[in-house]
């Protein structure tokens, strides 16, 4: 049998998955807005916080892998329309980002449910997610809810040559090129950030 690493070296049919890696969960991918128009620059998505400081529940700074790695403190570039937990009467409420999501995301999956519908696309749930159109395609609820819980948690580009580990506040969104480890503690970061880990992980 040929491992993960792709050798024959590593006799992995007796392996089980460790308990203790399934409850809690600890390990997340960030999420997938789905479309642009979910995105707002940082200079929008602050002037509307503080037009509308209501606003700070939904509208969250978005970090994308290559702000992770490159950008002085990881800092986000863009704020990102998240009405995981919203439904549309709810959602609706925050008039302006519900009306920038109604002119620039519906229309979008309209047509490509339409697409799906009608054959000329293949089924990838674009029509079940008209159901939910306000909201972004993979909103990774469970991260969310882990992520709640936590002042700052510590973050991954999963796209990288070498795996650049940091502590990001909990009050930003991470996209799906950005891992989310559950972990606030420095204990925690010091083994992902370990010689073992990094062995390990190759």
């Amino acid at each position: 049998i040929v491992n993960s690493s792709l050798s024959l070296n590593t006799d992995v049919t007796a392996a089980k998955v460790l308990e203790c890696n399934k409850v809690p969960k600890r390990v997340f991918q960030g999420q997938t807005h789905g479309h642009e128009g979910f995105l707002l620059s940082k200079v929008e998505g602050i002037k509307l916080i503080r037009k509308n400081p209501e606003y700070k529940e939904v509208l969250k700074p978005f970090l994308i892998g290559d702000e992770l790695v490159g950008n002085k403190n990881a800092q986000p570039e863009r704020f990102v329309i998240d009405f995981t937990f919203k439904d549309l009467l709810e959602a609706s409420k925050y008039k302006e980002l519900f009306v920038i999501l109604q002119k620039k995301v519906l229309p979008f999956i309209e047509k490509k449910a339409k697409e799906e519908e009608d054959g000329i696309s293949k089924p990838n749930g674009r029509k079940e997610w008209l159901n939910s159109w306000w909201q972004m395609w993979r909103k990774r609820e469970d991260m969310l809810i882990e992520k709640k819980n936590l002042k700052r948690f510590i973050a991954c580009s999963r796209v990288s040559l070498r795996p650049i580990f940091e502590f990001i506040s909990s009050d930003i969104n991470p996209n799906d090129v950005v891992m989310v480890f559950a972990f606030e503690d420095d204990y925690s970061f010091g083994i992902l950030q370990s010689t073992f880990h990094w062995k390990w992980f190759l």
